[in-house]
């Protein structure tokens, strides 16, 4: 299947409804969560840098990110927790510099076939930030190890955003 990247514009008004299918059918979202997604992923086509990938029409894998610094509620909240758990040391190694992947699903019936893997490196593909960084649920092993399989490390472990009881691992890995 065909990554292509996807501009601000078209994202908003062609494709976001059938991103927030694929999220809720990866993520067994719920309705609510799912229209909560909508509008953050419209958001985030305003963060500095945000690019986007996307397989097949309507989607059937997405990925999106943009360039963290401070200031930015994901960064912040980042900064603080790992500071607090790993250390000052830790978030000037990680954090400086970095893209943030926000997104990145693919439809169960299409996992498995290379096609997230595909995403990533289409996201990645001219970035010139140091890092990237992303989170992902504890409890998703699959996701897990997919990353880990990309050369992603696990900073931390069992972090909870504000906002949500779901404790998240948080990975990282160079990018130039």
């Amino acid at each position: 299947m065909t990554v292509y990247r996807v501009d601000a514009d078209t994202f908003t008004a062609e494709l976001v409804g059938g991103c927030v299918d694929v999220y809720r059918e990866a993520m067994r979202g719920t309705a609510q969560d799912t229209e909560r997604r909508r509008g953050l992923f419209v958001r985030h086509t305003l963060e500095p840098g945000w690019t986007a990938v996307a397989a097949g029409t309507p989607p059937v894998g997405f990925a999106y990110g943009f360039h963290c610094a401070p200031g930015q509620w994901w960064y912040d909240t980042l900064r603080d927790g790992l500071r607090r758990r790993r250390g000052r040391q830790v978030v000037q190694a990680w954090l400086r510099d970095v893209f943030c992947v926000a997104e990145l699903h693919v439809r169960p019936s299409a996992q498995r076939q290379g096609l997230g893997a595909a995403l990533m490196a289409a996201l990645l593909d001219g970035r010139r930030e140091q890092h990237v960084v992303l989170s992902t649920p504890d409890d998703a092993a699959g996701a897990r190890a997919f990353y880990a399989r990309l050369g992603f490390t696990e900073l931390a472990t069992g972090f909870v955003f504000p906002g949500t009881p779901t404790p998240y691992t948080v990975l990282a890995r160079e990018l130039t």
